[in-house]
This record gives structure tokens, C-alpha cells and sequence, in this order.
């Protein structure tokens, strides 16, 4: 049996344009207005709705809060024009599955479609991101929602606490898994070659451009592009990657000839992206086109709930990879740091238990303090580094570029530092 489409859409051409689109493969029924609307939707079961946000005699956002009142499972897309993006990001944390900005492709339509009513189990999120806490639960299924959808993602979470394992999980699990999954850590980029990397180079663009290179966005083509530390990136560039989320199409370096690309684009931070505007590392409209959602991920002190499952099943993966058995004394062992503040999150405790599968005498007392084994050099480590820096701004006189690239850290970066550790010229 075929699964049913609802479309409510005033703009006769383009309803007959998404039936026409979608017929061979669904049972279609459309309406125009909120009242036809209300006269069908409980006649039929529906798998998806596709919903113009503005309607002559009413709301499609008073719509989405009716259906969301009545049946939580269908699946819900916002149709909305350019001006009504922000309307539309409202509706998707209302309930609404995704937003398709109109006018849209025959073939990017019926792939939109596939891919939201597509069946997946999402055994490989329920194995691989574990936990028990709430925010555990909560992101899982963040991941399902936005693995069958398009929509821009940010990801936010301290270091070390999983932000690219759910951006590799929520890939695998959508339609473009078949494509690559590519990521770019603008903090470990040549600033001067950002631009470069990331939009290709033609040939001759610059000294040493002997021949032309496809950027990393063009080698996301069809599949998924982490954007890591954009704070890192000059602001005019930002204003480039923008165009492209805007139109989906860039200039390659010292080229007039246009790329189009479709990648789905996830953003990872590490600090809340307000945070990173406020200081002026981030554009404000960059962050607005990203922002349409938001996936947190709490720091593993805030839910020391999962530190026993979490444990069990970094013990069980590092068991294979060193060939090793689970000690007698586990679960004795895990009760005794379920206290340690493992400020490394999620990385800190793997290596934390890779160090006890490995010693024989491992020593937990060495750990057993606030911060953890961090805490025990973070004092010494940054005495170190405020030297440092002092030392290498007095040799070149003070020039931060120059202090920078002598420090190999980016120029915001020691901007920062420079303010944390109050050193003063």
C-alpha cells in the first residue's frame, strides 16, 4: 500500500507541481486552505504533510499546533519562502520535521521526500551513543530527527564529549550516507590558506597554485561537511561561507567559473556560538543561517549517570584494540571514580581506563582529586605557557602576528590567551 501525502498550499501552480512530482509513489491529497485542511485531516492516516506557512485564511504555524496536538508521528515540512526562514527555524522547534524553501528542484524534491519517510531502525545510534541520563536520551534523538532531515545543525559540548561521533551518527543514518562525511578543523588550517582549502584554487591563482584543486566543499558534494572552530576563520571569509549557505554555489580561488554543491552542513563548537559572536569571532548572520538546530551535549560531570554504561562499553572497545581482558576488580573500580571530574569528558575517561587496563598497579588515588589527573599539571602547564608567550611577544617586539606564527596557535587564539593570563607589554 502506498503511504499518503497531504499538501496544503494555496499557490495552485506549485501544489499541482509537488502532485505531479510525487504521484507514482504516494496516494496525494491537497487542499488550499486551513478549513479544507480541517475537513481531511481526520478522514486519512497521513505519513507526511506538506505545509505552506501562509495561507489565505489562517497560519500554517496554528496548522503544525493542531496536527502536533493530534498525531505525533507524521512527519511535518514547513514550505516557506526566502523572507519566512526565521518563521520557518520557529516551527522546526515547534515540531515541524524540516523546511523546504521554495521554488525546489523536481529531483531534490522527490529526495527530500524519500529520505524524511525512510525506515530506519537507528540500531547503530542506540549501540554507539550511550548513556542514561536525560541529556543522553535527548540527544539520541536529536540524532534521528536530524538524520532525516536536511536542515543546518550546530552541535555544542566541552571538548572531548562526542560532538563528532554525533555528527558521523546523524550522516550514516540519512540519505547521504553512501557520500562522504568530511571535516574541517579551521583551527588546524593555514589561516592564510583557509579560503583555498575550502572553495578549491584554480590554477594560477597564486604562486605555487601550479594546478587546480577541488576544495573540501566540493569533495562534500551530495554528503556532509563539519564546519569545527569557524571562530577560527577571518570574518570576510565567513561572509563567503554564508553566500554559499545561502545559494549553495562559490568561486573557487582565482576562477569565474561557478560550483554548485549540495552538502548537508553541521557545525561543531566547543563554546556557545553566542559566546563567540559577542567577542567578535563570529558573524551574527553566520550564525543565524546555522542555527536552524541545536544539539547540546553536557559536560560527562553534569551526568555522572553514564559514566558506569559508558565505561562498560569503552572497557569492551579497548579490549579489542589492546587485546586485553576486563580486570576482576571493574566494577569495584568504577564506583570509585564515579566522584572525578574527568574535565576531559567522554576522551579523558577512555584514557583514563586505558591507562588502568594497561598497569598492572594502577594507582586511582593519583586521580582521586578534583580535576582529575588534569587538574595535577593544568597549574604548572599554564605557568608554562604564559611564559612562554611573554618570552616570544618581547622577542619580536611585541608584534602578536608575529608572536602567532612563532607559537604556531592561531591570532585569536593568543589574543585570548593574552587576555586570560593578563599579560600586559
Amino acid at each position: 500500500m502506498k503511504k499518503r501525502v497531504l499538501i496544503v498550499e494555496d499557490n495552485q501552480s506549485f501544489r499541482i507541481f509537488i502532485k505531479e512530482s510525487l504521484k507514482d509513489d504516494f496516494e496525494i491529497d491537497e487542499v488550499k486552505s486551513v478549513s479544507e485542511f480541517d475537513d481531511i485531516f481526520f478522514r486519512y492516516k497521513y505519513s507526511l504533510i506538506i505545509l505552506d506557512l501562509k495561507l489565505p485564511d489562517g497560519s500554517g504555524v496554528e496548522v503544525l499546533k493542531k496536527i502536533r496536538s493530534l498525531d505525533s508521528e507524521v512527519k511535518v515540512v514547513i514550505l516557506t519562502a526566502y523572507g519566512d526562514i526565521p518563521l520557518a527555524i520557529e516551527c522546526i522547534k515547534k515540531g515541524a520535521d524540516d523546511f523546504w524553501q521554495k521554488p525546489i528542484d523536481y529531483d531534490i524534491l522527490k529526495k527530500k521526500v524519500k529520505n524524511i519517510l525512510r525506515d530506519t531502525s537507528f540500531k547503530d545510534i542506540e549501540q554507539e551513543y550511550v548513556g542514561v541520563s536525560k541529556n543522553s536520551i535527548e540527544v539520541r534523538e536529536d540524532i534521528k530527527k536530524c538524520s532525516s532531515t536536511d536542515v543546518n545543525v550546530i552541535i555544542t559540548g566541552p571538548v572531548g564529549s562526542g560532538k563528532t561521533l554525533v555528527s558521523e551518527l546523524i550522516h550514516r543514518n540519512s540519505n547521504r550516507n553512501e557520500k562522504n562525511f568530511v571535516e574541517i578543523d579551521f583551527a588546524s588550517l593555514n589561516k592564510n590558506l583557509i579560503e583555498s582549502d575550502l572553495f578549491g584554487v584554480s590554477k594560477g591563482a597564486f604562486t605555487g597554485a601550479l594546478v587546480s584543486r577541488d576544495g573540501f566543499l566540493k569533495r562534500s558534494d551530495g554528503g556532509t561537511v563539519v564546519l569545527k572552530n569557524l571562530n577560527e576563520v577571518d570574518l570576510s571569509v565567513q561572509g563567503k561561507i554564508l553566500k554559499f549557505l545561502d545559494t549553495k554555489s562559490f568561486y573557487p580561488v582565482g576562477s569565474n567559473r561557478e560550483e554548485r554543491v549540495d552538502s548537508r552542513i553541521i557545525s561543531v563548537f566547543s563554546e556557545e556560538p553566542e559566546n563567540l559572536v559577542e567577542k567578535g569571532f563570529l558573524r551574527r548572520d553566520l550564525l543565524f543561517r546555522l542555527n536552524v538546530y541545536r544539539i547540546k551535549i553536557l559536560p560527562l560531570r553534569e551526568r555522572r549517570e553514564d559514566i558506569p554504561i559508558l565505561a562498560n562499553f569503552l572497557v569492551g572497545r579497548l579490549e579489542k584494540k589492546l587485546s586485553l581482558q576486563k580486570r576482576k576488580d571493574f566494577n569495584s573500580f568504577v564506583e570509585k571514580i564515579l566522584g572525578l571530574e574527568f574535565l576531559g569528558n567522554v576522551k579523558e575517561l577512555e584514557n583514563f581506563l586505558e591507562s588502568y587496563l594497561l598497569e598492572k598497579d594502577f594507582n586511582i588515588e593519583i586521580y582521586n582529586r578534583k580535576g582529575g589527573l588534569k587538574d595535577l599539571i593544568k597549574e604548572k602547564t599554564e605557568e608554562v605557557e604564559k611564559d612562554e608567550i611573554l618570552k616570544t611577544l618581547r622577542m619580536v617586539n611585541w608584534n602578536r602576528m608575529k608572536a602567532a606564527k612563532i607559537l604556531k596557535i592561531s591570532y585569536r587564539s593568543l589574543l585570548e590567551k593574552i587576555k586570560e593570563y593578563k599579560i600586559e607589554k
